[in-house]
């Protein structure tokens, strides 16, 4: 038995070594570093708090560790597991705030039930849930 014999690369053009992926590789010199935009800034901001908040929960006792609070008195977080009346509490809560604390993570959450009832669609009372106030209409 032979082995077959070595094939040496082709290169695309006589300019370019063999193996190079010609058109495909831009040279360091000439890549654009995209600037950050306020979104990117946004999202670091957010990280950062978070990870504030994880430090401020770790560095408290085991048993008084709750994984939901404020960063500063201001920014909210909750690190628990969610549920669906925390959902419902967060995103549709007629006689809460506009903004409501995230069902997880850091930050607060738009009150889409605030919002209808802003425009007229939703009543502001004990009817809150949307299931209950379809079945009364």
């Amino acid at each position: 038995m032979t082995l077959p014999e070595a094939v040496e690369p082709t290169s695309v053009s006589p300019e370019e070594p063999a193996g190079s992926l010609g058109h495909m590789e831009e040279p360091k010199a000439e890549r654009k570093k995209r600037k950050p935009t306020p979104q990117d800034m946004w999202r670091l901001l957010l990280v950062i708090v978070g990870i504030i908040a994880i430090i401020q929960e770790l560095r408290k006792p085991r048993e008084e560790r709750t994984w939901e609070g404020k960063v500063g008195s201001f920014v909210p977080y909750d690190f628990r597991r969610p549920t669906m009346d925390r959902v419902r509490e967060t995103y549709w809560n007629p006689d809460g705030s506009f903004l409501s604390r995230r069902v997880w993570g850091v930050g607060w959450a738009p009150n889409f039930g605030v919002v209808t009832r802003l425009f007229g669609r939703t009543p502001r009372s004990e009817e809150g849930d949307p299931a209950r106030w379809a079945k009364t209409r």
